[in-house]
Formats: structure tokens, sequence, C-alpha cells
């Protein structure tokens, strides 16, 4: 091994800058340099919108969210919270539904969800208030609006005073004189929040004892937030409830509560993985066109090695460590640009996003581990394709050789 490193870096370490397998070489570092490049920068691209929504969600979606598996709407004593106390965590109870809005002559369906009054401490709701019509008032039923509702029915500051109805169906069996086949009720806009698109468009947030009723399901819930106050205990107190009730509610953290997002993100970020790989896979046939070059214009050096009585097997590795070196050095350039190019980024902001209201410019998120395992893939990459032709080639020309 050490006699196949040794021929390597002073016998096969060509210096002339005429020769076919020198300009070869250079191309191969550069297409290997710039697939590096755009693997590492990619990845980092995805992983930093991964963090962007994450924290996104993270002020509107608690920690914990609790839903029964057996039924949509349950009684807060079905759940067993254990030894947890307010000193670990806060909590508030929803219930959630479909509902038929109108506002003067304009009808929609909303996402009517009712909230108790700690639902403050568990999200950051009040920080996504973009107009407060007026302070709440205990006369009236308050909700808050999303803006995307609010622009496409028309709510303005100076209409504060006119109010929403809302119905739902009326499910009860009994089919006497004067049966409603829908419950009704009316609120006053509160505020106006806007957090994301798909939120703003849907979401009325209103107090529990309102959507309770409207719903007939007085004393009844539909999900559980929780907020875990210490950050670093959470995938303790999931574990700890999901002990104690069993399998009959679903205990899900951030990430599970956006499962379909996450799920769609991380699709594509494998997908985008796999075709730079094929890329990088392709463009790094040029490294095997040099490893060929190389070979012709010393096949006189390994016909002479070979007489003198270096074996088949050390020239091989020779071979080898030469196309190795060559191949690691464009992914060293490769990997110093990537870095370079994510400081600046991080930095700078160098590329934009047009009209984008949530960021300006494209996030990205530096990871060594996910950077480290990046390169152990390019590494071995380089290891398969100098490996195979460099056995074949060694061993197919001095089978054949004249002496």
């Amino acid at each position: 091994m050490k006699q196949a490193f040794y021929l390597s870096k002073k016998f096969f370490s060509s210096k002339n800058k005429s020769s076919s397998s020198y300009f070869i070489s250079k191309v191969s570092s550069i297409s290997i340099a710039a697939s590096s490049f755009s693997l590492i920068v990619i990845m980092s691209i995805f992983t930093g919108f991964e963090n962007l929504l994450s924290q996104m969600y993270s002020d509107f979606d608690p920690d914990i969210k609790v839903t029964s598996k057996n039924q949509t709407f349950f009684s807060k004593s079905d759940f067993n919270f254990g030894d947890l106390d307010s000193s670990q965590i806060d909590y508030a109870l929803t219930i959630e539904n479909k509902v038929l809005a109108k506002y003067e002559d304009k009808q929609f369906l909303a996402n009517l969800k009712g909230v108790s009054k700690n639902y403050e401490n568990v999200t950051k709701i009040n920080g996504f208030a973009k107009e407060i019509f007026f302070e709440k008032n205990n006369s009236y039923n308050n909700v808050y609006l999303g803006l995307g509702l609010a622009n496409n029915i028309g709510i303005q500051n100076e209409s504060f005073n006119k109010t929403l109805s809302f119905f739902y169906p009326n499910f009860k069996t009994n089919t006497a004189f004067g049966f409603k086949p829908y419950n009704s009720n009316k609120a006053i806009v509160n505020k106006i929040f806007s957090f994301a698109s798909d939120v703003d468009n849907e979401f009325v947030i209103s107090e529990i004892e309102f959507a309770q009723n409207l719903f007939s399901k007085n004393g009844l819930i539909s999900a559980i937030e929780i907020k875990v106050k210490n950050k670093k205990d959470l995938n303790t107190v999931i574990k700890y409830l999901k002990k104690k009730n069993e399998n009959s509610f679903y205990i899900k953290d951030k990430f599970q509560q956006r499962d379909f997002l996450f799920k769609i993100l991380n699709s594509e970020k494998l997908a985008v993985f796999f075709i730079l790989v094929l890329i990088i896979l392709l463009s790094s046939f040029t490294h095997i066109g040099f490893l060929n070059m190389f070979f012709i214009e010393k096949k006189s050096e390994l016909l002479t090695l070979n007489k003198i009585g270096f074996s088949n097997k050390i020239i091989q590795d020779a071979l080898f460590f030469v196309s190795v070196k060559k191949f690691v050095r464009g992914l060293m350039i490769g990997v110093g640009l990537a870095h370079l190019f994510i400081f600046l980024q991080l930095k700078f902001s160098l590329i934009k996003m047009k009209d984008n209201l949530v960021v300006d410019s494209y996030p990205i998120s530096y990871q060594p581990l996910m950077v480290l395992q990046l390169i152990v893939v390019l590494i071995l990459i380089s290891i398969v394709y100098s490996w195979l032709p460099s056995k074949t080639l060694s061993s197919n020309f001095l089978r054949k050789a004249e002496f």
C-alpha cells in the first residue's frame, strides 16, 4: 500500500500542461467541484425552507396537540394529564368545525375554532393581529377573523359594528313543529389576524362557549393544545402523555400536526437529492476519461514498473490513488465554495425572493451533519469511479503486454 501511494504521488504526478490528461483532469475537477457545490447549496436551501416553515407554524401551532382516536368530540376529563402541572405545561381547550358564515349579502365557508381563555398563552395569536377594531366587550360575541377572509368579504375598520352570522346543521332527531334545521348565532369582529395564507383564508377564532353552543356540543372539545415551558422536556412530555393515555388519543408534535406539508417538502428534497446525485454520476464520466488518457500516456512507465518487479496490484492501487486524489481535489474546491456561498447568503442575502411577504431572500441553513453526510456520499462515488476503471485498465493492459 505504501509503495502504491508513493508511486501515485511521485511517479504518476504529471506536470505536463500540454498533455491531454492534464486538460481532461482540469475539466473533471471543474465538473466535480460544480456538482458538489450545487448539491450542498441546494440541500441547504431546502433545509432552510423546512426550518422557515417550522418556525412560522410554531407560532400558531402548539407544541403538542391532542385529539381523540375514537371520536370527533370528547370531554377534557377523558384525557389523563398524569402528574404534569402548571410549572411544566400550559394548555388550552379548543373545538373546531366547518361552518357557513354570512356578512351582509355574502356567504362563505369558514373553519370556526373556539378556544378557551388560556389560548393566548399557548400560541402567539395576539402577535399576528393586524387590526384591532375595538377592545373586547363582554356584551358581544367576539371573533378574530383571518385577513384573507376579511379581504374576501370586504370587512373594514369602519364596519366593525356590523355582525357576522354563523350557521351549523342541527343534527337532533326531534321532528316537532318549529324544529330548525340549523343552529345560528352572531358575532362582531374584534381583530383581524394574519399568519399564513392557508390559515388566513379559512379560520375564524372565537371563545369556546360560542362555538360549543353553535355546534350543540356543550362541555365537549375537539382538541387539547399544550405548550411545554421547557422545550428540552418536549419529547419526555410526549412519551409520558402517550404512556398515560395508551391508544385512546393522538398526541402530535409540531411536525406531525403538519405532516402532509413536511412530507411533501421532504419528498421534494429527496427527489432533488437523487437528481443531483445522478447528475454527479453522469458528470463524473469525465473523470473516467481522464483516467483513460492518463493511463495511455503512462503505459510505457507501467510496463517498465511491471518489468522491474512491481505487481499488477501495486500498479492498480497507484492508479486508484491518482484517481481519488484528482476527484477529492475537485470535491474540496466545491465544498469550499459552497461554504463561502452559504456564509455570504446568511450574512448579506445575495439571492432575493421577489414578491414574497414572508422573507425577502432565499432561506438557507447550514447543518454540519448534513454537509458531512453529503461529503461522504461524494467520496463513496469517487471511490467507485476510481476503483473500477483503475482495476479494469491495469489488469487488461498488463495481461496483454509483451516483454
